[in-house]
């Protein structure tokens, strides 16, 4: 996990602590020394000094952090790493191969205007692992979490495919229900639908052939949504399954402000290029628009 030492109490480290127990996993803190200033650089004496100085003050709570970790029994290893934060970490995610990283949505003197700062969309964007980010100022308990699935995803045009569950989908909703129950809190998933190509469709269809259409598309997505709420163990008096026809862009954010979402839990879509981003667009204006804990899951790669 990557940790930010100016804040006082990091609502991360306690819950990546709490992960690695609950999962018998390692776990690795890292915090990482900034590029120092002109100020600093202007004799190569004071940079030293300077950088030594945080580099040691660094150490020491990173020292503090995992003596903390090891007491409740967790492997824990700990390092200073130097440059530009979002890139260090993907290049030891790339090298090392960790499952998550873990930290704040933003660091505590980020100058980016938004709910995420810079690195934390850098490292959704870019990170070749899940990435956990958690909403500065809470506590890690997760009372009501939202699993995004994409139940459209094996569709054929107007038409869903019936033989090929979405693993992905399985993946994040199974995720969600064990994170709820652990915090015996309200699981929920939502998908968000629209009908490919309406718009020529029912430029072409009369209107009682459009709505009959539609009303069998929506149905048959109810049956996946039923059958994948079964399949994951969600609780029929407890948790909820939300189907909505609208953008997913605008839908996934009013649920989370109306039903108070702690968590969302979302799938990325891989695109690939000179850019290397592991983030579709609809991801992207998602994350324009809320403001709360985040899971970004990464589609595994097929062998």
């Amino acid at each position: 996990m990557s940790i930010d030492d100016r804040f006082e109490d990091d609502p991360a480290l306690d819950w990546a602590i709490d992960l690695a127990e609950h999962c018998q996993a390692p776990l690795h803190v890292v915090d990482i020394l900034p590029n120092l200033n002109w100020a600093h650089r202007f004799t190569e004496k004071s940079s030293s000094n300077a950088e030594a100085d945080v580099r040691s003050r660094k150490e020491s709570w990173l020292a503090a952090v995992a003596d903390r970790a090891r007491k409740r029994g967790i492997q824990t290893s700990t390092s200073v790493e130097s440059g530009k934060s979002s890139t260090r970490l993907i290049e030891m995610v790339s090298e090392q191969h960790f499952d998550l990283v873990v930290r704040t949505t933003r660091g505590k003197f980020s100058s980016s205007s938004g709910f995420f700062g810079r690195t934390s969309m850098r490292l959704l964007r870019h990170c070749p692992s899940a990435v956990w980010l958690i909403k500065p100022g809470t506590r890690p308990h997760f009372s009501k979490v939202l699993a995004a699935v994409d139940l459209e995803s094996t569709c054929v045009g107007a038409i869903p495919v019936r033989d090929k569950s979405n693993s992905l989908d399985h993946e994040l909703l199974e995720l969600a229900v064990s994170i709820a129950h652990t915090h015996s809190g309200q699981c929920h998933a939502v998908h968000a639908w629209e009908l490919f190509g309406s718009n020529l469709l029912q430029s072409r269809m009369d209107e009682v052939e459009f709505e009959e259409l539609q009303n069998n598309y929506r149905d048959d997505l109810k049956k996946r949504m039923a059958q994948l709420a079964d399949e994951c163990g969600l609780r029929a008096q407890i948790d909820k399954t939300h189907l909505i026809h609208g953008s997913a862009a605008s839908v996934i954010p009013e649920l989370i402000v109306r039903d108070k979402i702690d968590l969302l839990i979302m799938g990325t879509h891989t695109r690939t290029g000179l850019t290397n981003l592991v983030i579709g667009n609809t991801a992207e204006q998602i994350l324009d628009r809320i403001q709360c804990s985040l899971l970004a899951i990464k589609p595994r790669k097929e062998s």
